[in-house]
């Protein structure tokens, strides 16, 4: 429709662009297509593309890793949480939070130096904290 030179342009924009950025995985390089929910057939050719990339991407492997990194980084953001979680909960801990940040705020100390201060108090064998 009255849309369709605007969308060529920007898709030719989004093509010059990827031009000189790298792609992620060797086995695929992105592609970019138009597509109008006027157009039937452009439907099909985006879902075509789509499992053209599964099928490519699975045949190297790169979904799998993909998957697999995916994974280590969320177990590692929950492990985050929850360990966030309980610090928060633990005698004494708020207190010293309090202390740091205020010698932190006054300049006395750099706020990464206070944060490393309450993990080793945490973490420390006979931590009360």
């Amino acid at each position: 429709g009255a849309k369709k030179p605007v969308a060529k342009a920007a898709a030719q924009d989004i093509r010059a662009a990827l031009s000189v950025l790298r792609p992620r995985d060797a086995a695929w390089a992105p592609r970019v297509i138009t597509s109008s929910m006027h157009d039937p057939g452009s439907a099909a050719a985006v879902a075509d593309v789509i499992e053209e990339f599964r099928a490519t991407m699975g045949r190297a492997g790169a979904l799998r890793a993909r998957r697999a990194e995916q994974a280590v980084s969320r177990v590692w953001e929950h492990a985050r949480a929850d360990v966030l979680h309980r610090l928060g909960g633990m005698p004494g801990v708020q207190a010293l939070i309090g202390e740091l940040a205020a010698s932190a705020a006054a300049g006395s100390m750099p706020y990464s130096r206070a944060g490393s201060l309450v993990g080793a108090a945490v973490l420390a064998p006979d931590a009360d904290a």
